[in-house]
């Protein structure tokens, strides 16, 4: 009867407050009024942000099993609203996902009086929601285990969203290192029907059922023909109906230039014009519901130009096998490539005429020297026109002929500056060892590809390079020298290094805001303990006892300040700004730091100019360079700090005399989570860089060891956010409430 009573009592509270478990005697709410520790503890579990269950421990014909008790608010998001009906139930009734695990070591959580993490699970919410939640077990009173549910399924969609991005990256890097490997593959051979199934091949793997590649003459007239995934019906089709040069000229012209993607041109059936020009085009097979936005009638072509503009053939490709429209993003690669397949095919044909010549040498004597003579000129326009440096040596590394991008490369004005010299003095002294090596595997292997050195200009001036290199043989097949072609690669590494730093701020950004939400609920919670503990008892406490708790509190506040400048620095924050003095900004500082009596403080900022900036946010920044500077001063010293006026910006300047920042730490202060003090998590200078840029203004150090360092701070006096221009937001109220608990627990 008692039991029923109690239970009945859960049953009028379950809404919305947590529910105590069941005891002997039972708890009414005149005493529960009195006890205001009580209170305290049911509010803090009412408004935790973590899943409360609360299950009693019942054998039932000899098996065990646990019946729900209470639950706190949180819970409703968890797929299992408090209702009157869940009380009494069994867990296999109302939470059938955690049956097993809490069977399996509930009964040892109550006999150990230990907590246990159960794990992580997931919860299908209809056909296409999943939820996930991590779960701890802990004891309680009368035969009772507590569980403590959060949500992870942010997280776990995170961590799902960083494996889509990497198997993109993947997939993307092997498209690129496969045609890497066929532009090796393609130059290997010179047989110019090899190079072009080679070429077909490689657009193949790049995503394209078919391919067809046809050679064009002068004229634009088809001379040959090689296909890749077609049928031999179908190919045989498309050699009897191949467009004539002339309506080929009219289509590379103005007629379909509002089709173009880079070099590539889309054309979509549904066009009337392309219909007309493209009636006996090849049809696709692939019905259009297996495809996502790719119309299996659409065309898409591609000219093979010489550096020259010259048109050497046409490739067209169909049917993509992921079944989407391509986009000027994702054909850039196979662009790249066609670029370098137009000289490779124009080569190969070039060789072929060559081998044609030789066969009738002693009959057309006359007729090979003048098409010898015109091939001659072409191979000049081609190293003339390439947009890498082109550099022949002979047999020593002396140079004997060089084209005029090798010129510009190197700051050189005349031809006559680079032949003769060694192929060593365009090279960085401190890579010569490696050219020499790569000289003899030139000589050994025939050829060489991307290798990267560190070239010098003609003003001693090093860059980055990628260098290729090829022996050059005479007719019987002798070495003569080398050719290297060369790229020069600054602009390439610059965006390597931005985008690995911008990823990489990123990732802290966001792992910082992770880190700091997930300490902010047990820090409430120690916060709150600590608060009771003082209320409760801090009458009756001795001096080594409120000597802990006050430790508690100041380490609280120290916790918490690291929480915030985790939030700070992954949130946006809104620029609040008003008008105000350097001054009055710089006085404020000083006021909440407290210059300690060893350290001079020398003031030379002034009432002007009236400066419209956050001042809260710049006081910040002010007072985080200062409290650096004392602390670069242990022994004492003095602290100058300056402004003026600097065109349409103020500029603010704070020089110590202390122990300086050596050169290689003066680089990465401003880096997230670096820090050269025992205590502190490297994000002030962080923070402070950030408010200060988002004010459209910046900072920098200059520091010498043993005499002192100065930070100068620039912004404009009167900065005016752009529409377009990203904003810092302030943090919700809800982030800070840690501070005001653990300031009554003080």
């Amino acid at each position: 009867m008692k039991n029923q009573a109690n239970r009945a009592k859960i049953e009028k509270n379950i809404e919305p407050s947590i529910v105590f478990v069941e005891t002997e005697h039972p708890v009414t709410n005149e005493k529960r009024g009195k006890d205001v520790a009580k209170l305290l503890y049911e509010s803090m579990i009412n408004n935790m942000q973590i899943g409360l269950y609360i299950w009693r421990l019942e054998k039932i014909d000899g098996s065990t099993t646990f019946r729900f008790i209470a639950a706190n608010p949180v819970t409703k998001r968890f797929g299992r609203p408090l209702t009157k009906g869940m009380l009494g139930k069994t867990i296999e009734e109302t939470f059938p996902p955690l049956n097993r695990e809490v069977k399996k070591i509930g009964e040892e959580v109550i006999r150990s009086r230990r907590a246990r993490y159960l794990g992580e699970f997931c919860y299908q919410e209809g056909r296409s929601r999943e939820s996930f939640f991590s779960v701890n077990a802990f004891p309680l009173p009368n035969n009772c285990i507590g569980l403590t549910i959060e949500d992870i399924t942010e997280r776990k969609q995170m961590e799902k969203k960083m494996r889509q991005s990497e198997e993109e990256y993947r997939n993307a890097s092997q498209k690129l290192s496969s045609l890497m490997r066929s532009s090796a593959t393609m130059l290997h051979t010179t047989d110019l029907r090899e190079r072009l199934r080679t070429v077909a091949e490689a657009v193949r793997e790049q995503g394209w059922t078919r391919v067809v590649i046809s050679l064009r003459d002068e004229d634009l007239n088809t001379t040959d023909l090689v296909t890749a995934g077609l049928s031999q019906k179908e190919e045989q089709y498309l050699t009897g109906h191949q467009a004539p040069g002339d309506l080929w000229r009219k289509r590379l012209s103005s007629m379909f230039e509002r089709f173009r993607l880079g070099e590539f041109y889309y054309l979509p059936w549904t066009d009337p014009l392309v219909r007309k020009q493209f009636k006996y085009a090849l049809r696709s097979k692939v019905p259009k519901k297996e495809t996502v936005d790719w119309n299996p009638d659409d065309l898409l072509f591609v000219p093979l130009r010489l550096p020259d503009g010259q048109v050497v053939g046409i490739m067209s490709v169909d049917d993509p096998k992921d079944g989407r429209r391509p986009t000027r993003e994702s054909l850039a690669p196979l662009e790249l490539f066609v670029h370098q397949a137009a000289v490779a095919i124009e080569n190969a044909r070039l060789i072929r005429q060559v081998k044609e010549y030789a066969q009738h040498l002693e009959e057309k004597v006359e007729e090979r020297t003048k098409d010898l003579r015109k091939s001659e000129e072409k191979i000049r326009g081609i190293f003339a026109a390439s947009p890498d440096a082109i550099v022949a040596t002979d047999l020593n590394g002396n140079i004997v002929e060089c084209n005029e991008q090798a010129l510009k490369m190197h700051g050189y004005s005349s031809k006559q500056d680079l032949i003769g010299q060694s192929v060593l003095n365009l090279i960085a002294e401190k890579d010569h060892e490696k050219a020499i090596e790569n000289m003899k595997r030139t000589f050994d292997e025939g050829q060489i590809k991307n290798i990267e050195y560190a070239f010098v200009a003609g003003n001693g001036r090093e860059f980055p390079v990628e260098l290729s290199s090829s022996i050059v043989l005479d007719a019987s097949y002798n070495p003569l020298g080398l050719v290297a072609i060369t790229k020069d690669i600054t602009e390439r590494k610059r965006m390597e290094q931005q985008l690995f730093k911008s990823e990489r701020l990123a990732a802290i950004g966001e792992l910082a805001g992770m880190v700091g939400h997930d300490l902010r609920n047990p820090l409430t919670g120690i916060a709150g303990a600590a608060y009771y503990l003082n209320t409760k008892y801090g009458q009756v406490l001795d001096k080594r006892a409120k000597e802990m708790l006050n430790i508690i509190g100041k380490d609280i506040e120290y916790s918490n300040k690291i929480i915030n400048d985790l939030l700070e620095y992954s949130k946006e924050v809104r620029l609040e700004q008003t008008k105000t003095t350097p001054g009055a900004m710089i006085n404020d500082a000083i006021a909440r730091v407290g210059i300690p009596r060893s350290i001079t403080l020398v003031d030379l900022t002034g009432k002007e100019p009236r400066i419209n900036v956050d001042v809260d946010r710049m006081k910040r920044a002010f007072v985080n360079v200062i409290k650096n500077a004392i602390d670069a001063m242990p022994q004492g010293g003095t602290l100058t700090i300056a402004s003026k006026r600097s065109n349409s910006n103020v500029q603010f300047t704070f020089t110590d005399t202390g122990t300086g920042i050596p050169k290689d730490v003066a680089q990465k202060i401003f880096t997230p989570l670096f820090t050269t003090k025992a205590k502190g998590m490297g994000f002030g200078l962080a923070i402070c860089k950030r408010n200060i840029e988002a004010h459209g203004g910046h900072i920098k150090v200059q520091s010498e060891v043993g005499k002192g360092t100065t930070f100068t701070i620039t912004i404009p006096i009167n900065h005016k956010p752009e529409q377009n221009e990203k904003l810092w937001i302030n943090l919700p109220e809800s982030l800070t409430a840690t501070s005001s608990i653990q300031n009554r627990c003080r």
